[in-house]
This record gives C-alpha cells, sequence and structure tokens, in this order.
C-alpha cells in the first residue's frame, strides 16, 4: 500500500466530495464527453467530480459511483490517487480503443488481461518488471456476465499509449508482440490498483482498427457502437452485483 501519500482534505479537493461517501465498487468511463448510460439509473442529487462527473446512487440494490466525462492523457493521476485512497474495493471501467488484433470488428467487446505499460504514470509507482494485470476475480465475472449475454468476448493483453499520432509507427512492434488493441487508461487503472491493493477489471468496446481505419484523422462514429457501450454498462452492473454477492459469505 502506498502510504501518507494524499491527505483527507487533498482528496476532497481533487474529487469533490468527502472520501468516506465512496462505495465499495466504482464504474469509469472512458467514452469521452458522451453521457454515461449508467447515469441514467443513478440519482443526479447525489453528483460530485471536479474535472469530471460524478455520481453516486443504489442500482440494483448495490451502493455504485458512477465518473464519466474524465479528460484522458494527464488527469489519470488526479483522479485515480485520490479515488483509491477512499473506501473503494473494486474498479470497473469502460472504454473505447482502436483494433490491432486482424480479427477485432468494430463494436466487439474486449477484456483486457493486462496492459503493456506504455502510459508513462506507472513508473512512478511500480517498478519496471511489474506489470499492469487486472484482478482474476473481476475479469472471470466480466466474462462470465458477457457469456450470460449471449456474447464471447475477446481477451487478450492491450498497450496503452500516451501518444495517438505515433500509433501507425508503433503498430509493426505491437503486432509482433500479438497484442490486440491499443487505448489510453488501461495500464494506469491496473497498475495503480495494484499499488494500492484495489481490484480492477475493464471491459472495451473496438471503435477503430489501427492501420486500416483513418483515426485519429477522421475520427470515429460513436453511433456505430453507442448500442455496444449501452450493453456492456449492463455487463459491468451484472458483474457488481456478482461480486457483490460473492462478498457477502466471505
Amino acid at each position: 500500500m502506498v502510504e501518507g501519500i494524499i491527505s483527507t482534505a487533498g482528496i476532497r479537493r481533487a474529487l469533490g466530495v468527502n472520501p468516506l461517501d465512496f462505495p465499495k465498487f466504482v464504474i469509469i468511463y472512458y467514452i469521452g464527453k458522451r453521457i454515461p448510460p449508467l447515469f441514467g439509473f443513478v440519482d443526479s442529487s447525489n453528483s460530485f467530480g471536479t474535472f469530471f462527473e460524478g455520481r453516486i446512487g443504489n442500482v440494483n440494490g448495490v451502493r455504485i459511483a458512477v465518473i464519466g466525462n474524465t479528460r484522458l492523457t494527464g488527469y489519470h493521476e488526479n483522479l485515480l490517487v485520490p479515488l483509491l485512497n477512499t473506501p473503494v474495493e473494486y474498479v470497473l471501467t469502460i472504454g473505447l480503443g482502436g483494433a490491432i488484433a486482424s480479427d477485432l470488428k468494430i463494436g466487439d467487446l474486449v477484456i483486457p488481461s493486462a496492459s503493456v505499460r506504455g502510459d508513462g504514470l506507472t513508473n512512478y509507482y511500480l517498478s519496471e518488471k511489474i506489470p499492469a494485470v487486472g484482478s482474476l476475480e473481476v475479469l472471470s465475472k466480466i466474462y462470465n456476465a458477457c457469456i450470460e449475454k449471449g456474447i464471447v468476448p475477446h481477451t487478450g493483453v492491450f498497450y496503452t499509449t500516451e501518444s495517438k499520432y505515433k500509433e501507425l509507427e508503433m503498430l509493426p512492434k505491437l503486432k509482433q508482440d500479438r497484442l490486440i488493441m491499443i487505448e489510453k487508461e488501461v495500464a494506469p487503472i491496473y497498475g495503480l490498483a495494484h499499488a494500492f491493493q484495489k481490484k480492477a477489471g475493464a471491459l472495451h468496446i473496438v471503435s477503430d482498427r489501427v492501420g486500416v481505419d483513418d483515426f485519429p484523422s477522421k475520427g470515429f462514429s460513436y453511433d456505430s457502437i453507442k448500442e455496444r457501450v449501452s450493453i456492456a454498462s449492463e455487463i459491468i452492473l451484472d458483474t457488481i452485483c456478482v461480486l457483490d454477492k460473492a462478498s457477502i459469505y466471505d
């Protein structure tokens, strides 16, 4: 555990809420400024946030926090370090990313078992030899929740980058290393969760294909994957319900 790294006042200032108000489960959306589907299930009167939008409430009898509209590069630490110093035990994320593997199609659901640490931030919290790996407990339940929905998700190792404009240059090496997807948040979440002794898992939707689609020049069509983001939200919520029931018997 990383001790004494931030005070209670610092957490309150960064997150805009009393640290003790946080529940055991938090869902973080990395879908840009688009409204997270689960915001519709959580009471907007109990909102919080500074450089992001957050809400806390009960969904299906489980108290959760939902965070969306997060700024990306440069803000991971400002969100994750304060958050991981609250009573939060499980961090589950829904994000978008570019496919590296040729068998991935737009809209596919992909579970990152781990991510190569190309982010930079994790180097301040972990030695170089420690990989950014998700919690097996969480990942297995996300996988099972997908199957319950009739979806067989892809799984594999991602690459977390800080540079979207270098993706094409990096692509041959990423393919050689059998990495399947590239994004900007999995390594910090998995890595810092490990450093702070929390449990993390993620479910990503393929938004573009590296070297095939003209991204980032023309961007991508969110409308084409919007329904898949909603399905991913249902899956993550189902996962939390299972995790919550299992914790009762621990």
